[in-house]
């Protein structure tokens, strides 16, 4: 089972773990390089991250902004191990369970387009192409409504 559990101080040590044999992964979210710093940006109501629990074994983690639209833009990362394993999909249903929760009416990800996986994953439960962004990224989106099926 799949719990989204706030992220924590306590957590540096895992993200530095998992980025050490993780160069790309540590290059595209490198905010979590340095967990205070993070925190800081933190807002109530706005901008949330949560550890991946998987039958209490820290397995990745999930950020998630909402703006003014109540557009959710998020990035999930899987621990290298744990990885090719058929997880994503359960953790971006927990997130969707999460974002309905938090009023979200659309999610939005950028995915390199070097990650095949991320977009299957993302394919696979109903995300669709909506183009790429400033910085080159493939812009998917799901609007949460459509997701009453999943």
């Amino acid at each position: 089972m799949i719990q989204l559990i706030p992220i924590t101080l306590e957590d540096q040590n895992l993200f530095s773990e998992w980025f050490a044999s993780d160069s790309i992964g540590e290059k595209e979210l490198s905010s979590y390089k340095n967990l205070p710093f993070w925190f800081k940006l933190l807002i109530p109501l706005k901008l949330w991250g949560w550890i991946v629990e998987e039958n209490k074994k820290k397995i990745g983690f999930i950020d998630l902004e909402k703006d003014s639209n109540n557009i959710g833009h998020f990035s999930f990362y899987i621990a290298p191990i744990e990885r090719n394993k058929g997880k994503s999909k359960n953790i971006l249903l927990s997130l969707i369970k999460k974002s309905k929760e938090l009023n979200i009416l659309l999610l939005e990800a950028g995915v390199n387009e070097n990650n095949p996986q991320s977009q299957k994953s993302l394919k696979s439960i109903g995300f669709t192409l909506k183009g790429k962004d400033k910085d080159g990224y493939l812009v998917c989106s799901l609007p949460i409504n459509s997701s009453e099926r999943i």
